[in-house]
């Protein structure tokens, strides 16, 4: 192909955010954070492991009542900070230092906990405290990686991807939902996602290890440029292909053939 026809690079966070839009997530139209999870202005909603702050600050435009928690404390101000600009009723930061939400019971009406689970030794403690202080009927958002692409990316990514404070526990489609059921939870929806970013961190890990470079755990809210060429050209590939006609279409049956994640959409009863 010459290289006056070679499409423009694009960004891999904004490759990302469309791969999500197309996946179900952010529909601003109908103020659901995932297709499934409406969030409303007469919400009180719990954001736990906030990371970045996406899935709050889309909580937080539609008015709703926000809290967030997390490890980090400038996390929590970032995010706090971020917040104060939208028409958030209120915006509550909870620094975690143990197992323990600082919450009464029955007071969230949805809760989020995006790539959380993974990361601790106890992950149906952590779920017990999340159903504590939802209010009957109220509705969970959980994500996690799928194993089947951490298999792929045991082969590439370092040993301290799999090592705590990352990745220490490893979920099948069976063990999350006996997880999630366990809780006393209802399922409402399963889903995957992710086979962009499950490539896009693959081609991450080899391009670092060839030019020498130190490795360690990378979360997809951490990713930032300059990007390396190989990474660079897998976004703007993928952009082009969701952008064709039956693009998306085969996205969707590459998320569920191989997927980085995983998803629950939950009730409390």
């Amino acid at each position: 192909m010459p290289a006056s026809t070679l499409p423009d690079p694009v960004d891999p966070r904004s490759c990302g955010l469309m791969d999500a839009a197309l996946g179900g997530w952010f529909q601003r139209d109908s103020n659901e954070l995932f297709e499934g999870f409406p969030v409303h202005a007469a919400d009180t909603v719990l954001d736990f492991g906030c990371g970045a702050g996406g899935a709050a600050l889309f909580c937080g435009r539609t008015g709703a009542d926000i809290y967030i928690a997390d490890t980090l404390e400038q996390r929590l101000l970032e995010v706090e900070s971020k917040l104060r600009d939208t028409p958030a009723r209120g915006v509550h930061r909870l620094l975690m230092t143990g197992n323990t939400i600082a919450l009464e019971d029955d007071t969230m009406s949805r809760v989020v906990a995006m790539e959380v689970l993974e990361h601790t030794p106890d992950p149906a403690q952590i779920l017990a405290e999340l159903v504590r202080v939802a209010k009957p009927g109220a509705l969970l958002l959980l994500t996690v990686p799928d194993a089947r692409g951490e298999e792929l990316q045991r082969h590439v990514a370092p040993a301290n991807y799999f090592a705590a404070p990352n990745h220490i526990q490893v979920f099948t489609r069976e063990s999350f939902t006996a997880l999630v059921e366990g809780a006393g939870l209802q399922i409402e929806r399963y889903f995957n996602q992710g086979f962009y970013w499950l490539l896009w961190l693959c081609f991450n890990w080899v391009t670092r290890r060839a030019q020498g470079q130190e490795l360690s755990g990378i979360a997809q809210d951490g990713i930032n440029p300059p990007y390396d060429e190989l990474s660079q050209l897998w976004s703007t590939t993928w952009h082009r292909l969701l952008k064709t006609e039956g693009g998306p279409q085969l996205k969707k049956v590459l998320d569920q053939t191989l997927p980085f994640g995983q998803g629950i959409i939950a009730r409390k009863l």
